[in-house]
């Protein structure tokens, strides 16, 4: 929970200059949950599945009082889980954390910061669209795997250096070779981008 308050402050400093300036302080910490909490889920690779039944679990307590949900209830508040992914995540809140990072970077600059510029998020836009939440899960999506792939065998690739993505690519063949409790889906997708 640390982790998402922390977000969460963020985020609202965020929305409190790019979206939605005049609002009551106590409005938009509310309001800035919508982003906060499906973001961090989808950022840690939290599978899909786990999303909505928290999710649901939750609406269900907010909005449904308890009562159990009806099954045109339950694929309303899916939709709408999903719709918060793809138009409050992937979309709004990269657009806003791009832009905040813009206008730090122009401060940082004309105040001749550079220690400050360093600072700056700017890889959170593309983690925030893609769903990851570290720099080796971003690359192995570049490559052309899924993120759920990404995720599974991000930890393989502990304290890895390299400087470009495509230099995972003898790593990912040893993974074939030497995980056989990979998901099939995963060795697949595997085989495919380095074949």
């Amino acid at each position: 929970m640390q982790d998402s308050d922390g977000f969460h402050r963020i985020i609202t400093k965020i929305l409190k200059l790019v979206d939605s300036p005049n609002m009551d302080d106590e409005l938009l910490s509310k309001y800035s949950w919508i982003y906060t909490i499906p973001a961090l889920s989808w950022m840690k690779g939290t599978p899909i599945n786990k999303m909505i039944s928290e999710y649901l679990i939750y609406k269900r307590k907010r909005r449904y009082k308890n009562n159990n949900l009806t099954p045109k209830q339950i694929n309303t508040e899916i939709r709408n889980l999903f719709d918060d992914i793809e138009s409050n995540v992937r979309f709004k809140l990269v657009k806003y954390i791009n832009c905040y990072n813009n206008l730090c970077l122009e401060a940082c600059s004309q105040r001749n910061e550079q220690d400050l510029i360093e600072l700056i998020p700017v890889y959170l836009p593309l983690f925030l669209e893609v769903g990851v939440s570290k720099p080796i899960q971003l690359d192995l999506v570049s490559l052309g795997l899924s993120r759920i792939t990404a995720l599974e065998i991000s930890r393989l690739f502990k304290n890895r250096l390299y400087n470009e993505s495509y230099e995972l690519l003898p790593e990912l063949k040893e993974i074939l070779f030497n995980y056989k409790d990979l998901p099939t889906a995963c060795v697949e997708e595997i085989k495919r981008i380095v074949d």
